[in-house]
């Protein structure tokens, strides 16, 4: 239970001094007046972090969120990106002050215009992105954690609408009203298990595509007739490879077994039997 705690408190120490960070930056970012497209481009997405952030904040506020946010937290380098963005608001906060320092609260000098639409172009858009990177670690965090939770709820609620048997023989005599009511949340459940494996289905797919990225793999379509068996890409993956720069085109297999692109000692299970 010290570990929960402890890795909690952190997270939530972490969490305020990176939306004080960004609330900072905003700020500054607020009090330039005819800002250039790429600083209005960076205060919409502070705005989005904060979002995330406070929405991860309400999430370790609620007992039912932090053990699903522990599982989450161990894989998803939330503390690193939550450190990133805490960091890289607080430079450009400092960077800021020589960027503006021939310019006042009622208007931006053309040399600071100039440094910051020409100079530091560049700069702000990189923060830019970093900023979308840590949205998107939290954010995937966050929705993992709620992700876990709904299940574990859904999984509650099947037992509860699915009495013993020995409890449906006595209730044979209960009205028509209170079984209907069992009836619409038999399906609400239900709809909320498909709409779960949905949401488990679409990772999956983000998955794949990060996979691609990191590897430069691509994999055209892959057509499987008469029981074929297919293999495409990477397999028995040991870490080793280093950068690789892979393209299969479209696959179309008749029957049989194919293995396409780097293998390594495959079996997996003998080749799906």
């Amino acid at each position: 239970m010290a570990e929960v705690v402890g890795t909690v408190s952190a997270s939530v120490s972490l969490i305020a001094t990176a939306l004080h960070a960004t609330r900072v930056l905003a700020s500054d970012l607020s009090s330039i007046k005819d800002a250039p497209q790429t600083i209005t481009n960076l205060k919409a997405e502070l705005q989005n972090v904060q979002s995330v952030i406070k929405g991860l904040q309400t999430a370790l506020g609620t007992q039912d969120s932090l053990q699903a946010f522990r599982d989450i937290a161990q894989t998803a380098n939330v503390d690193v990106a939550l450190k990133a963005c805490r960091d890289s608001c607080g430079r450009f906060h400092s960077e800021l002050k020589d960027l503006l320092k021939h310019s006042n609260e009622e208007k931006l000098s053309k040399r600071d215009r100039f440094n910051i639409g020409f100079l530091a172009n560049d700069r702000v858009v990189a923060l830019t992105s970093e900023l979308n990177v840590c949205k998107s670690t939290v954010g995937l965090a966050l929705n993992g954690a709620n992700l876990l939770v709904s299940m574990e709820q859904y999984k509650q609620l099947q037992v509860m609408a699915t009495p013993p048997s020995s409890e449906r023989r006595e209730t044979n005599t209960v009205a028509a009203a209170p079984e209907q009511s069992n009836d619409n949340l038999a399906t609400d459940i239900e709809r909320g298990v498909e709409l779960s494996k949905g949401y488990q289905d679409l990772l999956a797919l983000l998955q794949s595509k990060v996979n691609e990225h990191r590897t430069q793999i691509e994999v055209g379509n892959v057509d499987m007739l008469n029981s074929a068996r297919v293999m495409a890409g990477v397999n028995n993956v040991d870490g080793t490879e280093g950068d690789m720069n892979v393209k299969i085109g479209n696959v179309k297999a008749d029957g049989g077994k194919a293995l396409l692109g780097y293998t390594n000692k495959v079996d997996v299970d003998a080749f799906f039997r």
